[in-house]
């Protein structure tokens, strides 16, 4: 599993925006407007055994997995203190060019 993505709530956008690109050198996504963190896996069976795997160990399920209609198997589960934990696939390995074009968002 890998960090896809994450996003924050913030009060000062712009102060944020340049914590994150000039302290530790993220690269801005887009805005989304929600709080998530977003976790990537290689194939929809990896979706579903870290969906089964994490509620079997505590996690809240929120979403069970799914095959959206733009072609991405997702699910979200929920943490201790109630944080989104988003787990994906596009069903094939993780490549940074994916994130191109409207795929990816947040940091």
């Amino acid at each position: 599993m890998r960090l896809d993505g994450f996003g924050l709530f913030v009060d000062d956008m712009a102060k944020m925006i340049r914590f994150y690109k000039d302290v530790l050198g993220f690269e801005i996504k887009g805005l989304n407007g929600h709080s998530e963190i977003a976790l990537y896996v290689d194939t929809f069976e990896e979706v579903d055994e870290a969906y089964k795997k994490a509620v079997e160990n505590g996690a809240t399920s929120v979403l069970e997995p799914e095959l959206e209609p733009w072609g991405q198997r997702t699910c979200y589960i929920a943490d201790p203190e109630g944080n989104l934990i988003e787990i994906g696939s596009w069903n094939k390995p993780y490549e940074e060019k994916d994130l191109e074009g409207g795929k990816g968002y947040g940091f």
